[in-house]
């Protein structure tokens, strides 16, 4: 076992028997026994040096190990010793180009099964506590490692041309009719994404591990990356744009908000649709982003009859639902549920007007100490990226009341 893992251990394990002193202080108190409490409690803070020391080297050594984390493929041979380093409690780097390609597949890397040779009941099913939004596999995800921070210019207005009869404009001074551009920033961002797979997965063949705890990494990624990609890193300057309040670097909305939106009605999807896009198209590969709810909601809505749903949804079974269409007459609108939006918001466009960029590899490592009692192996993730928008009026967003 590492140093790193050492440390950690022994300092969530000091954790727990503060946390026994304190409880044992707490009764003390409760049954008015002073002395009793006063004995608890001077053991319960002999052990706060201790911990804050270790805390020190668990910070130091997590540090050094996403600096020095051994870098694999998703060959079977680099799973195996990838996993053979996992379960000796260290860190691990997962190659820049298979994150991203993951993303864009929406699915882990490595290995499909987690059955080991000669036995059976191996495989660890996630059911519904997997779920991440296609959303992740549907907008433009780009490699900028070795970068820091990127900007991507975009068109504002195109110049506009200008006609006239040739002999009357004959030695006069044109207007210049010049291209309006601006650019959208985004600066890496560290994402600390966590999740859990059973201790029994540690009974499994290295490779199998490999696979399952980068699997669970990864999704874990995923659901971070969505939930930023919509509402961004909420700070007050942020490095990371959603979709939702993506700004330009002159603080200029790179989205459109959308008038008239505000429940959903009859009206809402052909307001969404025509509303968006230029003069000459309504944007062919636009979809709505909304939530689960909010999806029902369109379901509910009835026609004149009172009986027939006035909006057709369709689920693509593929998916499991998350994507699929709105139908009303010939108007069809294509869908993700994204929990991400929240319930007052509907995001309507194109998602690969979004930009994700990553700027460095996957350090994932494991902790067996952290969820012992509960018989878990906790996977630790930290990833460099970032987003914005790069298109003007790239979503249209509308805000229910």
């Amino acid at each position: 076992m590492s140093i790193f893992a050492n440390a950690r251990k022994e300092r969530d394990n000091l954790i727990q028997r503060r946390a026994g002193f304190l409880q044992a202080a707490e009764n003390f108190k409760n049954a008015g026994d002073t002395a009793g409490y006063k004995a608890e409690m001077d053991k319960a803070k002999a052990l706060n040096t201790q911990i804050d020391e270790l805390t020190e080297q668990v910070q130091e050594a997590d540090r050094y190990a996403q600096t020095h984390a051994p870098k694999f493929g998703s060959n079977r041979k680099d799973q195996t010793e990838m996993g053979k380093a996992m379960l000796a409690g260290e860190r691990v780097r997962i190659d820049i180009v298979d994150v991203a390609a993951s993303l864009r597949r929406n699915e882990g890397i490595g290995l499909n099964t987690m059955v080991t040779p000669g036995g059976a009941g191996a495989e660890i099913h996630d059911g519904f506590a997997g779920q991440v939004s296609g959303l992740i596999n549907q907008v433009n995800t780009v490699n900028l490692k070795g970068l820091n921070s990127w900007e991507e210019p975009y068109v504002v207005s195109d110049p506009a041309a200008v006609a006239g009869d040739p002999f009357a404009l004959a030695g006069t001074l044109r207007n210049p009719t010049d291209p309006v551009f601006a650019k959208a920033g985004m600066t890496a961002y560290e994402a600390n994404v966590t999740s859990y797979v059973p201790k029994s997965a540690a009974e499994l063949s290295p490779a199998a591990y490999a696979a399952k705890v980068q699997q669970m990494a990864l999704r874990s990624l995923q659901r971070k990356a969505v939930a930023l990609m919509i509402n961004g890193d909420g700070t007050a300057s942020p490095k990371m744009h959603g979709i939702l309040n993506a700004k330009n670097t002159d603080g200029a909305n790179i989205f459109a908000a959308v008038d008239g939106v505000a429940a959903i009605d009859e009206d809402t999807l052909a307001k969404l649709v025509f509303g968006y896009g230029g003069d000459e198209m309504t944007g062919g590969f636009a979809r709505l982003l909304l939530t689960k709810s909010n999806l029902e909601a369109f379901g509910k809505l009835k026609g004149d009859n009172e009986k027939t749903p006035l909006y057709e949804i369709s689920f693509d079974p593929a998916s499991g639902g998350n994507t699929g269409t709105i139908k009303r007459g010939g108007l069809i609108v294509p869908y993700t549920i994204c929990s991400a939006v929240s319930e007052k918001k509907l995001a309507y466009g194109d998602p690969f007007n979004y930009m994700l960029t990553l700027f460095g590899d996957y350090v994932v490592g494991t902790d067996a100490s952290y969820k012992a009692a509960e018989r878990l192996i906790t996977v630790l993730g930290d990833v460099l990226l970032s987003g914005n928008l790069t298109v003007d009026k790239g979503m249209s967003i509308a805000t229910l009341e």
